[in-house]
């Protein structure tokens, strides 16, 4: 056994930092211990806040504007085609109406009616377009707003659009007969030079002012009857485009709420994850630094973001998100122009959920103050025993029990280096001392700043010169079968050949 394993460890690399840098460091260890921060409380909070900011809104229920749907309404449409009507120069009639200019305006009619005035029929068709295409864009503008403050409650808000429409008239009551009657007046207005004959001055004046008031009313009665039937034409049009429009919202809807569900799900899988992880933790090296409850998470949340409410929390939040996935996006290769034109929904749809829950924890972790909460969590688990369970833990597993010393040939090396995080307030700068003065009593010299990570780490190299394990030496055996229980390594990485990784090797076990 012992030639076996003098044999694999002549292919261990040359370790110059042990000072031996001429000889192979054969026998040792390396242990490494530190602190985890439970994230289990803002993965909770995240559970809780994703999908509402994901829908962009928090308790309120969204509901749809009445006076969205005003614009797309019959008689307020029909009113401004109306108006268009009479402001045009070619149909217009002035206060003082004549018998030659109802005579023009007349043919103006019967050629529209015939088919025969092409050119100020398309005008009048191009008046209608344009009005009731403008006020269903409209509609649509505004809906796709409201729906975008909440995409996957949009069910009430169709519904909302739904049902207006459907109790908007089918027809504006018209004078189907009004064609008829202008006809009539014309011929009665034509009557009057024989009236005239007939009629005192006075009575013939009078009975004129009347004729040609009718005959004025007739004509545009006659105009818009015309035209309120291209007008219904392109209004049923609009409002069916309209209800097309709510089935792919309530489609999208669906599909976007699925998608909020995945984050939720996939913040869920993260959190039982983390539990699984702080229950492994417990046996390995691996010290738990447990963070504040739910409600505090969420209060030191707000109140580093400046929140006044939960509201103003998930609308803060949803806007940097939003800037996040743009710029995640982009990364990706979608293109700094569509990447920032895109709506919250279409970046949704694009992104996986993993994705998007990655961001969000980003927003999490840097609302949230790291390193305050980091030492806060270190001076409730006790300074003292926090130090005392990262020396033990950083200790060495397999020991020379008496062999280490020249009569062997044995030269041990002992190195213990201590990594902190940077010390950001007055109060985190006394508590990191304190647990550097510990750490030094323990024989971690080597005391180093970690940055802005969120662990205290500390590393111990033990090594020496290669000796025999083999069943006449019961305790170094002991010692190794022990260091297999606890889940520590035993070798420096790549010692044996049989155990690369610095495992236990199976061959000693057995022996």
């Amino acid at each position: 056994m012992k030639d076996k394993v003098d044999k694999g460890c002549s292919r261990s690399p040359r370790l110059a930092m042990f000072g031996v840098h001429l000889q192979l460091c054969n026998h040792g260890n390396i242990m490494n211990a530190k602190t985890v921060m439970s994230s289990a409380p803002m993965e909770t909070a995240a559970i809780k806040l994703l999908p509402k900011v994901m829908d962009g809104d928090s308790d309120k229920t969204v509901v749809i504007d009445p006076g969205i749907l005003s614009a797309i309404e019959q008689t307020t449409l029909w009113e401004q085609i109306r108006i268009a009507i009479r402001s045009n120069p070619k149909l217009d009639l002035g206060s003082d109406v004549d018998v030659k200019e109802l005579a023009e305006k007349a043919q103006i009619l019967k050629g529209l009616t015939a088919g025969t005035k092409p050119q100020i029929a398309e005008e009048l068709a191009a008046v209608v377009k344009s009005a009731c295409g403008e006020a269903g864009r409209n509609v649509c503008r505004q809906f796709d707003s409201v729906v975008a403050k909440a995409p996957s409650k949009v069910d009430s808000i169709i519904k909302d659009m739904v049902d207006t429409i459907e109790r908007m008239g089918q027809s504006t009551k018209r004078n189907d007969q009004a064609m008829a009657q202008f006809d009539k007046r014309l011929k009665q207005i034509g009557m009057f030079p024989q009236l005239r004959n007939h009629l005192k001055e006075s009575a013939f004046e009078a009975l004129k002012s009347h004729l040609l008031q009718k005959c004025q009313q007739g004509y545009f009665e006659a105009l818009e009857g015309w035209v309120m039937v291209r007008f219904e034409e392109h209004w049923k049009a609009q409002c069916e485009l309209i209800r097309e429009r709510c089935e792919k919202f309530v489609h999208d809807s669906n599909a976007y709420r699925a998608k909020v569900g995945m984050c939720e799900k996939e913040c869920a899988a993260r959190l039982e994850r983390t539990t699984e992880r702080l229950t492994t933790f417990r046996m390995t090296n691996e010290i738990i630094l447990k963070e504040t409850g739910d409600d505090e998470f969420l209060a030191t949340l707000m109140a580093n973001r400046k929140a006044g409410g939960q509201t103003e929390l998930i609308d803060g939040l949803r806007h940097d998100l939003e800037q996040r996935l743009r710029e995640l996006a982009e990364r990706k290769g979608m293109g700094q122009r569509s990447a920032q034109d895109m709506a919250f929904r279409a970046l949704v749809f694009a992104l996986s959920a993993m994705d998007i829950v990655d961001e969000f924890m980003v927003l999490l972790t840097e609302g949230n103050s790291s390193s305050s909460s980091f030492y806060k969590a270190c001076e409730a688990y006790g300074l003292k025993a926090l130090v005392r369970d990262l020396s033990a833990r950083s200790k060495i597993t397999s020991w020379f029990d008496g062999r280490d010393d020249t009569r062997f040939g044995i030269i041990r090396f002992d190195f213990r280096m201590a990594r902190l995080p940077k010390a950001m307030t007055q109060k985190e700068a006394e508590i990191r001392e304190l647990i550097e003065q510990l750490l030094r009593t323990e024989g971690f010299s080597d005391i180093v700043d970690n940055g802005q990570a969120r662990s205290i780490s500390v590393l111990r190299i033990y090594a020496g010169w290669c000796i025999g394990i083999e069943g006449g030496n019961p305790v170094l055996l002991e010692a190794y079968k022990k260091s297999a229980r606890t889940g520590r390594l035993p070798h420096l990485i790549g010692v044996l050949p049989d155990t690369i990784a610095g495992e236990h090797a199976p061959a000693i076990m057995r022996l």
